[in-house]
């Protein structure tokens, strides 16, 4: 999940518990790290699924 979505099930998490201008971070958002990945194919900014999946498995 990127940032924008993690974000929005924060705000929604917040306003489901009737506490909308709380907030309160998400269980995994208190991990002590975190991190980004960018995936891509050799050809294209934009990647297919198919692409991203094999880039996450095998790291490459």
């Amino acid at each position: 999940m990127g940032i924008p979505i993690v974000t929005s099930a924060r705000i929604n998490k917040n306003q489901v518990s009737n506490k909308p201008y709380l907030n309160e971070p998400l269980f995994f958002e208190t991990f002590r790290s975190a991190g980004l990945v960018k995936t891509s194919s050799l050809s294209h900014h934009v990647t297919d699924s198919a692409a991203g999946a094999v880039a996450l498995v095998t790291g490459r």
